[in-house]
């Protein structure tokens, strides 16, 4: 076996299951980093809603960077009404079409990278964090998916891609959570904000360590200190 290489891996695995496996490979062991796909606009149709999305690369410190390189991304895709989708993108802008019944109910939402298969992270709309937030609330959003959610915002919060309020407002959907997968996410978030806040305006680290109890609360009543 001294003399394989990687490419003969990818191109058994593409024989196998008739899927360039090599190109998509390509993509995340020859560039650096992993995307960010955004979400521009989603357009509400009859049984359909379409994506205007971007990718890019996403910097940890929100940098700018010259390079725009694009990885050939697999989008996982599901909805409220538990439709499932797959697509592969390579272009650095692109749409997406994912079938929903009850598209204009203010209740249904859209979960990219459904699962968490794929190393990237997503910026939606306000509107369709608004929809998200509700699927975290009644937990129809699998736990993975709202831990992963809340994972999301606060990379994208640390990067300047999204702003501190909007991630306070996706915490609050937590507060009657039942799920150690998404508490754990939950915790890292307040933890990492409470190293940040206790060093800045003593007002603004007393509003912070209130809210963090308010939303902890109900869940402590529930669950109780004794294991």
């Amino acid at each position: 076996y001294s003399n394989t290489e990687t490419t003969d891996l990818w191109a058994a695995l593409g024989e196998a299951s008739q899927v360039d496996v090599k190109a998509i490979m390509a993509s995340w062991t020859e560039l650096k980093g992993f995307p960010l796909l955004r979400v521009l606009d989603a357009t509400w149709g009859e049984g359909c809603v379409t994506l205007k999305m971007t990718q890019s690369w996403f910097i940890a410190d929100g940098t700018e960077q010259p390079e725009k390189p694009v990885w050939r991304v697999p989008i996982f895709a599901a909805t409220s009404e538990g439709t499932q989708i797959s697509v592969l993108v390579d272009q650095p802008e692109f749409t997406v079409k994912v079938p929903m019944k009850s598209s204009q109910s203010g209740s249904a939402w859209i979960k990219l990278n459904y699962g968490q298969f794929t190393p990237a992270h997503v910026a939606y709309t306000p509107a369709l964090l608004t929809r998200l937030a509700g699927g975290v609330r009644d937990q129809t959003l699998p736990a993975e998916d709202r831990a992963g959610l809340l994972q999301d915002m606060y990379a994208l919060t640390k990067a300047g891609v999204a702003d501190v309020a909007t991630l306070l407002r996706l915490l609050v959907a937590y507060g009657n959570e039942t799920s150690s997968t998404a508490w754990n996410a939950v915790f890292n978030v307040l933890t990492s904000l409470d190293m940040v806040l206790r060093c800045a305006d003593p007002a603004l680290y007393t509003a912070f360590v209130s809210f963090a109890n308010n939303l902890i609360a109900p869940t402590v009543a529930r669950v109780g200190w004794v294991p």
